[in-house]
């Protein structure tokens, strides 16, 4: 048995004892961290209307909570789903939110895995060059994370070449439309969890449960 796949029993065995002793929060936390590893394990069993659900059920059992560890991992799940289906936008959206309740958390990884996926999301999606380098540079100054700037570095090198060509259409021109890297098959630089279809949303390893 692989590491992953330990992982992955790991989980599901601290999702039973949880829910057995009625500790919703473990149980939870566990839940959205086995969803991953499993869909990592087993890539064939993907159901993303399942994982969908799954996602929803932990976002109102966290808000019950107030937990905003809990909140941040599963608004990570949620963009998880988006990502594979290549809405990048709808990724965004929820790796934003996500952020958000890491930061208030205090959790450091978890805050560099939202980060990482945010950034891959912003690239790879319809977001404005202009406004994807911007956003990108921010949450460098924000996360201090070295691998988190590896990746972001690696993203703005090939960002800051479209924006540098679209400052230099003048002359009485009209600006072309801000450009947009639409939904495009990522390059797999480094990550444990890989995707079938597209690459995995970040290149920092998973939080872990």
């Amino acid at each position: 048995m692989g590491e992953l796949e330990e992982a992955e029993e790991l989980c599901r065995e601290t999702m039973e004892v949880a829910a057995a002793h009625g500790d919703r929060r473990t149980e939870w936390l566990a839940t959205t961290q086995h969803v991953l590893l499993k869909d990592s394990v087993e890539p064939e069993k993907w159901n993303a209307d399942e994982v969908r659900r799954t996602a929803r059920q932990a976002l109102a059992v966290f808000e019950e909570l107030d937990d905003d560890l809990g909140l941040a991992r599963a608004w990570a799940l949620a963009g998880y789903v988006d990502w594979n289906a290549c809405r990048f936008e709808s990724a965004a959206k929820a790796y934003e939110r996500g952020l958000a309740h890491a930061r208030r958390s205090g959790d450091e990884r978890t805050q560099a895995y939202l980060a990482g996926n945010l950034i891959a999301a912003l690239y790879y999606g319809a977001t404005p060059v202009p406004e994807a380098i911007a956003r990108i540079e921010e949450l460098m100054a924000e996360v201090g994370s070295r691998a988190l700037e590896a990746s972001a570095l690696h993203d703005l090198g090939r960002l800051l070449p479209a924006a540098s060509a679209r400052t230099r259409t003048r002359n009485g021109t009209a600006a072309p439309s801000p450009p947009t890297l639409g939904c495009r098959r990522a390059i797999r630089l480094s990550s444990r969890l890989e995707i079938r279809a597209t690459p995995p949303p970040s290149r920092i390893s998973p939080f872990r449960a």
